[in-house]
């Protein structure tokens, strides 16, 4: 199917275009505009080494929704996938020791905090884990060795 371009959807798709930074939006609007002075699909695609489904959906947004359709939306980055509640619990569990949870340890692992996690109902990867321990503030250290006090009675137990 053809697209047909008034003069003020051409001069707002242009006005789009010149004014965007991105290069991959910047393709969306000459998409448009390259299938609008009568190019097939697949020169399009060729023109700006994109896929044909590209220009198709490209096409399609822009019939629905016109210059505003093939704006891009805010990606976010994602939300993150232990939520406030998980976060709560897991900076609970930091402040105690794993010996108090029933562990033969005595310090706090990724596989362990999952594992506890786990058992309060949150399942999230070690990696997940890894990361909200960063943002509490907390760092993964090996713990550093303190050699314990001197025997008292060694100045005993060497003399001749």
């Amino acid at each position: 199917m053809s697209v047909t371009l008034t003069e003020t959807q051409r001069s707002a798709l242009e006005a789009a275009a010149a004014a965007e930074k991105g290069g991959r939006r910047w393709q969306r609007y000459r998409a448009v505009l390259l299938r609008g002075e009568g190019l097939t699909v697949a020169a399009v695609a060729r023109a700006l080494r994109c896929s044909e489904a590209s220009v198709y959906g490209w096409t399609a947004r822009w019939r629905r929704a016109g210059v505003a359709g093939l704006r891009e939306g805010d990606h976010g980055g994602g939300k993150p996938k232990l939520g406030a509640a998980g976060e709560a619990a897991l900076a609970a569990l930091l402040e105690q020791d794993p010996q108090a949870r029933g562990h033969q340890a005595t310090g706090w692992t990724g596989p362990r905090l999952r594992g506890e996690l786990a058992r309060s109902g949150t399942e999230v990867g070690e990696r997940t884990v890894r990361r909200a321990v960063h943002r509490l503030g907390y760092r993964w250290q090996r713990p550093r060795y303190v050699r314990g006090r001197p025997d008292p009675d060694y100045a005993a137990k060497k003399a001749p």
